[in-house]
């Protein structure tokens, strides 16, 4: 074998080594490994978490997107996901975690719940403060979001209501207004 091309494979094979795979649905550490790399999503005012399914469950994606559809064409803002739905916020300078939780219910279904701040040390008041549960199940053998709810203590019964729940029923009344 030539040597350029023993030399090629051999950083070819270290780099797959680098490359970051996501952690198969199995336990609870992979679930923990699962929602830190979306907090990271977070890190320095970044993006947030992307309506996508390497992240959202199909079935909550669909009616995501549905819920999304049923604004526009009432002309709208939709209810439950008018914030990002990861820390029900607006607005954020990062994740900061406190603490993460993670239960198993059964095998490929886990609930983690998590304290985090959305303000750097130096800017936060109380209502930085999020405790967010995430149920996770697993789907093609990783992780995804298949409901959230924020549970966090200053916040009003309507905003404790699980994302499912709220898209549903968002659906519902956009379905018995008038157009």
């Amino acid at each position: 074998m030539h040597p350029r091309l023993m030399v090629l494979l051999a950083a070819g094979s270290a780099l797959v080594w680098l490359v970051p795979c996501a952690a198969p649905a199995q336990d609870a550490a992979s679930a923990k490994a699962f929602i830190g790399s979306i907090f990271r999503l977070y890190s320095n005012g970044g993006s947030g978490t992307p309506y996508s399914l390497r992240y959202i469950h199909s079935s909550l994606l669909a009616l995501i997107h549905a819920d999304l559809k049923a604004a526009e064409a009432a002309q709208e803002a939709p209810g439950p996901i008018d914030a990002d739905i990861v820390c029900n916020c607006q607005e954020w300078e990062g994740i900061w975690v406190h603490k993460i939780d993670v239960k198993i219910v059964r095998p490929g279904r886990v609930v983690v719940t998590a304290s985090l701040d959305i303000e750097a040390p130096e800017h936060r008041d109380a209502t930085d403060l999020r405790n967010m549960r995430y149920t996770l199940v697993s789907e093609n053998g990783q992780w995804r979001i298949y409901d959230i709810q924020d549970v966090s203590p200053w916040e009003d019964a309507e905003v404790h209501v699980p994302l499912r729940a709220g898209i549903l029923k968002d659906l519902e009344l956009f379905k018995r207004e008038p157009r």
